[in-house]
């Protein structure tokens, strides 16, 4: 089965990528100033409505220092739309896995069971570190699989007692219960850790799109991994879409996207799809 996802633009939104002139918005407002369209929530709801009108099964809301809260923004939007998936992202380490089960059932539950969740382990190390979080790398990672393993637990058992490196529990019990079975776990990373990560406790691996070669590469290392832990993963690929009437439309309009882009963001995502983030 074939399912497609869009995100929303809880940072904001423009006409062009990585711009780094221009813009409305005001800086006095908490948004950049190469930001166009401001994240309101009547700007949203129009994505999350035109994201489900369209045919779209579930919106991303991602995370990060200029994001709006993901789960704040799921929560406005369950009455705006009747069928529409919510994907929100979350970072372990700052909400405790007990806590997080009971917000993403709460969830569930108002919106009918229409809730999802996004694992994000990496990012880039200063925004990290500005959140408060300092561990290394691997160690995120470990953070991550018993993050997981614990939500799944949560999730499935009556009472749950746990004692682990990152972790402790003493008969955590999950209230209210959830509306779906099995939540599906969406995860993505791309170091030797994040792909043990995934293939031990993930249901759906995320990747950027690349070159052929390079997806192939990876799906095959994590189908690889996975197998030897008797498991088998769904997996999930994100690309930027870009439309013309024509393909030669099409390419203008994709050299339109990214005419103003600062060439320091492009050299970044360059170096990110060679070898992955510092934190990936």
């Amino acid at each position: 089965m074939v399912e497609f996802i869009t995100m929303a633009p809880t940072s904001g939104d423009g006409q062009y990528v990585g711009n780094s002139q221009g813009g409305t918005v005001s800086r006095l407002q908490g948004w950049s100033e190469t930001t166009e369209r401001e994240p309101s929530l009547a700007y949203i709801s129009r994505i999350a409505e035109a994201a489900e009108k369209g045919g779209f099964g579930t919106l991303l809301l991602p995370t990060g220092s200029s994001c709006l809260d993901s789960l704040a923004i799921a929560s406005a939007l369950i009455p705006k739309t009747e069928r529409l998936n919510f994907l929100f992202a979350v970072r372990p380490g700052f909400t405790a896995p007990a806590v997080f089960a009971r917000q993403f059932a709460t969830f569930d539950y108002l919106s009918g069971g229409r809730a999802r969740v996004n694992i994000v382990t990496g990012g880039i190390p200063s925004e990290l570190a500005a959140d408060g979080d300092f561990l290394e790398h691997d160690a995120r990672y470990r953070r991550t699989e018993e993050f997981i393993t614990l939500l799944k637990r949560l999730f499935s058992e009556q009472n749950v007692n746990h004692k682990g490196e990152f972790y402790q529990l003493e008969n955590a019990t999950l209230f209210p219960k959830l509306v779906q079975q099995s939540p599906q776990i969406y995860f993505g990373g791309a170091s030797r850790a994040g792909v043990v990560t995934a293939a031990s406790v993930a249901d759906v691996y995320m990747m950027w799109g690349e070159t052929l070669d390079n997806t192939r590469e990876r799906l095959e290392e994590v189908k690889r991994e996975a197998s030897l832990r008797g498991r088998t993963l769904s997996y999930s690929l994100s690309f930027q879409v870009v439309l013309g009437d024509t393909e030669e439309q099409a390419w203008n309009n994709a050299k339109k996207l990214i005419s103003r882009i600062d060439p320091a963001v492009l050299e970044k995502s360059g170096s990110r799809l060679q070898k992955g983030t510092p934190s990936a």
